[in-house]
């Protein structure tokens, strides 16, 4: 009996151990897209035309100011991160780029409840949605202004915590880094969708978009790419991420060493 108790002990040791060198992740991702693939799979077109034919999706303008673009993903993350990288093609002062990061509605016809942000050339303001797409408001403690937006790729990252503190990071390396934006709101906690409306007949792209369930992240703005396929963001401050075949390897030849002394010890006593 003592020596099946002290062999369940040594196999139990060997499993703890493989556990132990298992990835362990703080932030886990809920949702990402990056358009790699070339298509739109997973969003839902309301009205205009959007296409990822570039690895990025990218809004399709029919040269009318008035055009109004929109497209939503199914997403219910209220406090975490969301990431991604931003371009428009041009200026003008009837275009912007509405980003609802948390936010819920039915549609036709657009009827959305939450919050986002609003992207202008020389501004970004956070604000909530209520109702239809003209009912944007933005917060008064929520504007930052910028020289100029257009023609790079810029890189956003939005925070929310379960208090309802938001923080607005535009190219920012690391939570270390003074948010570009920084305000508290509880009015709304749900969100069904992550969606999108751009107006006027300049294109705006998006591309690299992770929704984390933490407040959580390092990052490497983009540099000026000339088109969507050259922005790849990287990872900054951290090791090369291990495939989890080696991973798995050299957890299972650690348990087998911590078995076999089991065993050893076992057979001298």
């Amino acid at each position: 009996m003592k020596t099946n108790l002290l062999k369940m002990t040594g196999l139990l040791i060997g499993m703890v151990f493989v556990l132990s060198l298992l990835p362990q992740s703080a932030a886990a991702e809920v949702w990402s897209d990056d358009f790699d693939d070339y298509t739109i799979n997973g969003w839902t077109v309301t009205d205009g035309e959007w296409t990822a034919a570039d690895q990025a999706l990218e809004s399709v303008t029919d040269y009318d100011w008035r055009t109004v673009s929109t497209i939503w993903h199914e997403s219910n993350t209220t406090t975490g991160t969301w990431s991604f990288d931003y371009k428009v093609y041009g200026t003008s002062d009837y275009v912007y780029t509405t980003i609802l990061f948390m936010v819920n509605g039915t549609d036709p016809p657009i009827d959305y409840y939450g919050y986002g942000i609003r992207i202008r050339a020389t501004s970004v303001c956070l604000g909530k949605q209520f109702g239809q797409r003209w009912n944007f408001v933005a917060f008064a403690e929520g504007v930052a202004e910028f020289d100029d937006l257009c023609g790079t790729w810029t890189h956003f990252d939005i925070t929310r915590d379960s208090a309802g503190t938001f923080n607005v990071y535009i190219n920012a390396t690391s939570l270390t880094d003074e948010p570009a934006i920084t305000m508290v709101n509880t009015e709304y906690d749900y969100s069904e969708r992550f969606a999108i409306y751009h107006a006027g007949q300049i294109d705006a792209c998006i591309d690299n978009l992770v929704v984390n369930d933490a407040i959580d992240f390092t990052y490497t703005p983009p540099t000026t790419p000339t088109s969507p396929t050259e922005t790849t963001p990287t990872t900054s401050d951290s090791p090369p991420p291990q495939s989890m075949d080696a991973t798995l390897l050299i957890a299972g030849a650690g348990a087998v060493v911590v078995i076999v002394v089991a065993v050893v010890f076992l057979k001298k006593r």
